[in-house]
């Protein structure tokens, strides 16, 4: 029998430090990212400090390959419905086809993404623990 989590993609190698440059450099990422965590540090804490952190963190990445275990199984299509996507997002969920889900999620949040970000912040944020 194969063992499924020899298959699996270490996400956090993908989102590297070259991941993150790119994310905190972009304005336009770093605003719509900041809602979505909390924030700690003093008055010069800039907004894309507080998304490198948050990205840099242990809880972070572990709550990357966690979700990927997960989705690798092909049974999230159903929660991923209740996050408000539907169509290809689902079917790629379902299938455990992470590329094509990401397509899908980005073709719907471009005509929809306040409401995706709306519903994520019904969600608690998880802190950043920092030295």
């Amino acid at each position: 029998m194969l063992d499924l989590l020899s298959f699996l993609v270490d996400l956090t190698q993908v989102v590297d430090a070259e991941v993150i440059r790119r994310i905190t450099s972009s304005e336009s990422a770093v605003k719509k990212l900041i809602p979505l965590l909390l924030q700690f540090g003093g008055p010069d804490t800039t907004e894309a400090s507080v998304v490198e952190e948050t990205l840099k963190s242990p809880q972070f990445q572990s709550a990357l390959n966690a979700f990927y275990a997960a989705f690798s199984t092909g049974s999230l299509g159903f929660l991923i419905y209740q996050f408000g996507f539907q169509g290809e997002a689902v079917i790629a969920a379902n299938s455990g086809n992470l590329e094509a889900f990401i397509n899908a999620i980005q073709e719907e949040t471009t005509t929809s993404s306040a409401d995706v970000v709306s519903f994520l912040l019904q969600f608690p944020s998880y802190p950043v623990m920092s030295d």
